[in-house]
């Protein structure tokens, strides 16, 4: 098989932000607004080979391609400094920063499955590697006076060199018609090794320099071997599934930067269990625990500063730890016809919970940074329904309304923080003609407190729509997100030295036109994609 990808995804939005940093008891209060825009990218080329014997199929497949992201800003500001009640600084000033993050990648994929028979015995295995050459993280931030002269000035080079390596075997052992058990092992692997540096200009030479303090060296490597093992089974109107996973992790994180090494090992287990009982009439219950966890992400942990814009700084935190969740469930599922209902309440609890916190760094500059805050719990009710309402009409409803509390264990003048959340998707699809399908959903988000603030609540509606052709050989669907403009992003931090309100607004609905070509019949694996609401361009400012 052969296939490719050109996807170009464009945002853009509408930024504002308001920022009151008291250093020394000096007050500098900024006001941004402008537009900011991005682009996620990738063009790449897949080529692959299946062959499949009585028993066991091959595959394998390889891809080569170009992608990453970029990001700008064309800022206005106002600035005014206030020492006690005294006014001794006021200045109009315009902002451009531009960020590229880019990659010439290269990965491959093998794999088997055997079956033993038909009855679910089998072995599975696939190993996947993948390189990321000529790496670049490249920042640049300029700010400019109402005269067009720059003032201030600053480029920043991250070369880069990514492996990353995943394997798997997977075993199932079906020891009953009714029981079965799973077994297996994987392994992880993220490599990434380069330098770090910067420029700065020089106002009385008109030129840029060098900075050989800022200058780093860095090495990252996150290892995790994992075993697992699954038993399930059932008796009449009872079944059950109960598993368990361990994992040990290896992290090493090296920098050029004084006391910033750190080498991570740690072993772990992480149970799961799953108990259900089937009533008369298809009435199911289910309960169920999990624990599960959130690892950090490298650029959570880069132990240097880089410029988003000249008014906000971002630094990484080597010490950060892990995520630790547990998950209490218990959920009720009844099948009517061709109709669903489910409610399911729940009860949440994370330790170590990883948030970015934001602190006054200079004068009217902040500086972000990531940092496990304390403990988060969250204590509600999902419900959902599938409803086919027409023979050309479906309805589908997912919901949830909680309970959060923030309990802060982090000294950033923030408090424990309570609120009321809920979260809303109402899903239709209409098969208009044979061919045809449309689908509207409208999506609405609650507020949320976090530790250093609150983010407001804000709604959408999608719109797709999608045509078959040529036989459902072509299918064509332009889908438009945020179809009435009407999302908003409202962020607010308030501490004793800080208050920042950041608002962002899409500037249009994101608008896709996705067009796919099948040129035989291997069949489509479809799968079902939360919406994870990601409409705003800066929400990290």
């Amino acid at each position: 098989y052969l296939g490719g990808v050109w996807s170009d995804r464009l945002r853009k939005s509408d930024f504002d932000q308001e920022k009151t940093t008291i250093i020394s008891d000096t007050a500098t209060t900024s006001h941004s607004n402008g537009p900011r825009k991005s682009n996620n990218l990738n063009y790449s080329m897949k080529v692959g080979w299946m062959y499949t014997l009585p028993h066991t199929t091959l595959n394998a497949d390889f891809e080569g391609g170009y992608g990453g992201r970029t990001r700008n800003g064309d800022l206005d500001y106002k600035e005014r400094r206030l020492a006690g009640v005294t006014t001794f600084g006021e200045g109009d000033y315009y902002s451009r920063d531009d960020y590229d993050l880019h990659e010439t990648y290269f990965q491959g994929t093998i794999g088997f499955d055997h079956k033993f028979d038909d009855e679910g015995h089998q072995l599975t295995g696939s190993f996947y590697l993948k390189y990321g050459g000529n790496a670049m993280e490249y920042f640049q931030s300029d700010l400019f006076n109402k005269n067009n002269e720059r003032e201030k000035g600053h480029r920043a080079w991250e070369d880069e060199h990514r492996w990353t390596v995943r394997g798997n075997l997977d075993y199932v052992y079906p020891y009953s018609k009714t029981g079965r058990i799973e077994g297996g092992y994987q392994y992880f692997s993220y490599l990434e090794d380069g330098d770090y540096t910067m420029h700065f200009w020089d106002p009385v030479k008109k030129e840029f320099y060098n900075r050989d303090d800022i200058y780093n060296t860095f090495y990252f490597q996150h290892g995790i071997n994992s075993v697992y093992a699954i038993v399930a089974d059932s008796y009449k109107s009872f079944d059950f599934q109960a598993g368990v996973r361990g994992e040990h992790t290896h992290r090493v994180l090296r920098s050029s930067i004084p006391g910033k090494d750190r080498t991570y090992n740690k072993f772990e287990f992480f149970p799961s269990l799953h108990l259900g009982y089937t009533f008369p009439k298809e009435h199911k219950l289910l309960a169920s625990y999990s624990r599960r966890i959130t690892r950090p992400e490298l650029f959570f942990m880069e132990p240097y500063i880089t410029y988003r814009d000249f008014y906000s700084a971002e630094i990484g935190n080597p010490d950060i730890r892990s995520e630790y969740i547990n998950s209490f469930e218990l959920n009720y599922k009844k099948n009517i016809g061709e109709h669903t209902v489910s409610a399911t309440v729940f009860h949440r609890s994370r330790k170590d919970k990883i948030e970015r916190l934001r602190v006054p760094y200079e004068a009217g500059v902040t500086l972000d940074s990531m940092a496990n805050v304390g403990h988060d719990y969250s204590t509600g009710i999902e419900l959902s329904g599938q409803v086919q309402l027409t023979r050309w009409w479906n309805v589908n409803l997912n919901g949830s309304l909680y309970h959060y509390k923030v309990k802060n264990q982090y000294k950033t003048g923030g408090e424990n923080e309570k609120s009321t959340n809920y979260d809303i998707m109402w899903n239709n699809s209409f098969d208009v003609f044979k061919y045809t399908r449309i689908q509207v959903d409208g999506n609405f988000v609650g507020p949320s407190v976090t530790t250093q603030g609150r983010t407001d609540a804000f709604w959408y509606v999608n719109l797709a729509v999608r045509q078959q052709l040529m036989n459902r050989k072509l299918a064509a669907t332009l889908s438009f997100r945020d179809v009435f403009n009407s999302a908003r992003y409202v962020s607010k931090i308030t501490t004793s030295n800080l208050q920042s309100i950041t608002r962002i607004r899409p500037s249009y609905p994101l608008i896709t036109l996705t067009l796919s070509y099948t040129f035989n019949n291997f069949k489509a694996k479809s799968s079902q994609k939360r919406e994870d609401h990601d409409l705003f361009e800066g929400t990290n400012h």
